[in-house]
This record gives C-alpha cells, structure tokens and sequence, in this order.
C-alpha cells in the first residue's frame, strides 16, 4: 500500500540530494562559516568548528546517491579531518560510504562494542580507526570531545538482557559546547553525567513505534521533551525526522517535531529551538545567534 508521506518524502530527497550534498561539501570549506553546522542527513552532521572540519555519524542513505556524487567524494570530504560515530546501526554507521572512503585519510572514532564484523565489512583502514569508550575525552585541536554511555535500548529491553553499545559526545570549543546525546530510548537523566553550559543540544527525536497513533505516541513526546530540557541548553536542534529508511510507522516528522517544540517552549522559555532542514548551514557561535 502506498504511503502518500513517504513517497512524497522519496520524491523530494531524490530531487534535491546532489543539491543537498554539494551545498553543504562546498560552504564547510569556505573560511567565512567557520563555526557553523550543516544537517547533511536526519541525523547527519558536518561541522567547521574553531578551524577544524569533521562530521558526526556521516551517511549516504542509499547506494544509489553515492553513486550520483562517487565522482567527486573525495575531493568533497578532503578537508574533513575526522568522524565521529555514535553507533552500528545503518542511519549512523554507513558501510557503503565506508568503503568508498577507506584510503581517505580520515580519523575514524568508533565506540568499542561495535560489532567486529561491520567493523571489518567497513574496509576502513584500521590504522584510520581509533576505538573510544564512556570517559574518554578526545582532543582535536582547539577542541575537546567528551564521550559518554546513552541508553540506545529502554531499560526494559536491558532488564531482559538485550545489550547495545552507543556513545554520546560533548564537544566543547572556544567556540560553543554542543551535547549530542545521540538515540535516546530511555529518558532517565539520572543515567548521564553532569553537563554544564551547553549552548547546542542536538536532539533525536523518537517516541516509540507508531507514528500515526496520538494516542501512543504523545506521551512518549511529552517525556522526550522534559527530557530534553533537563540539559538546559540555550539551542535545541530537533533532528531524526523523515528518515527514508523508514516505514511509515517510524517516520517521524514536522508534526511531532512542533509538539516537541512546544513543550521545550514551556519548559525553557529563554532556549531557542529549530527544526534543521537538509543542507542548511547554522551558525553555532553564541554571540551570532
């Protein structure tokens, strides 16, 4: 059955991608928007940030739009210095762009726990790949990056012995402290480290399984808000929408994103909150805006 959202979702990203992808690998190497991000995927980021440029959980969703920018890859990520990877799973760990930047000269950071196979899969240079864990602070630069446990799975599922390895990043710049807590399932705020001073939460939405019901999902939006707001960043980013990777059921998108919007409204008057748009540039120097 036809899904009338997600093919016009298809249609639009099959329209635009090049246009996406070639904005956002042209302005991350123009000196003029040091300190800025670009949205170069639901949940994929590009960062020109105190003069370095690096990317968080860097894919190409399918294999097909690789291939429609193959010929220019590596000239378009050859200021990229290093990428940061939350976890395995294939909206954050993209095998197929692995492989195509393998010989890249890119610093890889992956969480220990990722499964060995993908790892090998990757074809990554293992020379290339530095394995990071809960407590380790990466310095890059001017730039310090704190990793940090995130609960993928809800305590639950835990409880019943299901185990996933994910990490979360605290990247800290003269610049701006941004918090990427990553895919978040269980909203207990008492299971993260202490956080000061964070001017940018890049947050993931997700409220469950069902993204057409209210009355499953609203609930679940109403405690990833409070969640969220007990970071007390000055900017929330809300990302993880119109994933196309996605059925119906997980695709959550600008409705969910306004109720989530609201509520961090009430909760934290003076914080801004933005719905980032693919291929958009935002600066992230408090003093900007």
């Amino acid at each position: 059955m036809s899904n009338p959202l997600l093919d016009k979702v298809l249609t639009e990203y099959d329209l635009n991608f090049e246009r996406y992808w070639k904005t956002v690998f042209t302005e991350y190497r123009d000196v003029k928007y040091n300190n800025s991000m670009w949205l170069a995927g639901p949940s994929s980021y590009v960062f020109s940030l105190s003069n370095r440029r690096f990317a968080v959980d860097l894919i190409i969703r399918r294999k097909s739009d690789l291939d429609r920018i193959s010929e220019t890859l590596l000239e378009d990520l050859s200021d990229i210095s290093f990428i940061l990877i939350t976890h395995q799973h294939d909206d954050h760990f993209c095998l197929h762009l692995m492989r195509a930047l393998k010989d890249a000269p890119i610093r890889w950071y992956i969480p220990e726990g990722v499964r060995g196979d993908l790892i090998a899969m990757s074809e990554l240079n293992p020379e290339n790949i530095t394995y990071v864990r809960a407590g380790e602070v990466i310095h890059e630069g001017e730039i310090s990056i704190r990793v940090f446990n995130t609960p993928h799975l809800t305590k639950e599922k835990e409880e019943q012995g299901e185990l996933f390895t994910e990490v979360g990043y605290e990247i800290i710049s003269p610049c701006a402290n941004i918090l990427i807590p990553a895919d978040v399932r269980d909203y207990e705020y008492n299971r993260y480290p202490k956080f000061d001073n964070i001017d940018l939460c890049i947050s993931h939405l997700w409220a469950g399984a069902n993204a057409l019901d209210p009355a499953k999902y609203s609930g679940l939006l109403d405690d990833f808000a409070s969640f969220s707001a007990k970071f007390g960043a000055r900017r929330y980013f809300i990302c993880h929408l119109y994933e196309i990777g996605r059925g119906d059921i997980f695709m959550w998108h600008d409705g969910h994103a306004d109720i989530v919007k609201a509520r961090l409204g009430e909760l934290l008057p003076s914080s801004e909150v933005i719905v980032p748009r693919l291929g958009n540039r935002y600066s992230l120097c408090v003093e900007e805006g």
